[in-house]
């Protein structure tokens, strides 16, 4: 497999795309319904539709954290399964179509330790990505341990074991 690097212009941020997949995703993108309304949730796939933006945002949702790009959220709209909300902020100005390609680029990596984006909302103020709920937990609960008197870190032999991982992948 091939692998090529595409630089879009003004970014300066490089993205890896294997060139059948840079293809497709160029062929799905000429297709993809771009929408700026507020509010709106655009699902990778048709089947994963099954709750709204406003669902979402009425829900209490857990703190899992912050990132240089936003905070992540858990939220549990009733009936479903859990999932991981970021909430973009501080993003350098992308247009819609870019934001929307962006989007499949993400959708279309597959990887263990990659939880599936479900859905994305784009607007001029803010956007939204939607995620599979991990049921392993992220990182740092993995190693450090879940919350409460309880928690187990794991051992130091599982430690070497992620590290070795994460070198790997970078």
């Amino acid at each position: 497999m091939i692998k090529k690097e595409d630089e879009r212009k003004g970014g300066g941020d490089t993205t890896i795309v294997d060139d059948g997949l840079r293809d497709e995703i160029e062929e799905k993108g000429k297709d993809v319904d771009i929408r700026e309304e507020k509010g709106k949730l655009i699902f990778i796939e048709e089947e994963a539709k099954s709750f709204q933006l406003n669902d979402l945002l009425k829900v209490s949702a857990e703190g899992l954290g912050k990132g240089n790009l936003g905070n992540w959220y858990k939220a549990m709209v009733e009936g479903r399964a859990a999932v991981v909300v970021k909430q973009i902020r501080d993003l350098k100005p992308l247009s819609s179509e870019e934001f929307t390609r962006q989007m499949h680029i993400i959708a279309h990596q597959k990887h263990p330790n990659l939880p599936p984006l479900l859905a994305y909302s784009y607007s001029k103020d803010e956007q939204f990505l939607v995620h599979k709920y991990p049921q392993k937990g992220n990182l740092f609960t993995r190693i450090h341990g879940s919350r409460g008197r309880d928690r187990i870190p794991c051992r130091w032999s599982a430690r070497l074991s992620i590290a070795r991982g994460i070198s790997r992948a970078l």
